[in-house]
């Protein structure tokens, strides 16, 4: 697959515009058109930057003979956790700031956990049991 079937591909699996990529990548979005196209190939700098951006080795931008990069090495949430800090734009070290710190990512921590919401029961009641046998109700 060429580059720009594969640029294509990428964009719309990560839901990018030629206008988000060319932003995050410090060119125009004419430039990202002529990509997409078949018209022009990034040079290597922006290469390496594109794949950073989409999370794929830069060997598989440039091999044509790859239709599909590489499986991850991620499970499915921390592919998710990944792509979210390449949409916040976050250097590395900044993510990693932020997920080891709790409050530097503006999330509060309470001590005391807060129970799920849902019926309340009140104190002494018989627990449920489900194969128990159930008792008439007058009627």
């Amino acid at each position: 697959m060429e580059f720009s079937a594969k640029l294509k591909k990428l964009m719309k699996r990560q839901r990018y515009s030629q206008t988000d990529v060319a932003a995050q990548v410090e060119v125009s979005q004419s430039l990202v058109s002529l990509w997409t196209k078949g018209e022009r190939v990034p040079d290597l700098r922006v290469s390496a930057k594109l794949a950073s951006l989409f999370g794929v080795d830069l060997d598989y931008l440039a091999d044509d003979a790859q239709d599909e990069p590489p499986a991850s090495e991620f499970t499915g949430w921390e592919q998710a956790v990944i792509d979210l800090i390449h949409a916040l734009g976050l250097e590395k070290s900044e993510a990693l700031r932020r997920l080891a710190t709790p409050a530097a990512a503006g999330i509060s921590v309470d001590p005391k956990p807060v129970p799920p919401a849902g019926p309340s029961i009140p104190p002494g009641a018989p627990a449920y049991q489900p194969d128990a046998p159930r008792k008439k109700q007058p009627g």
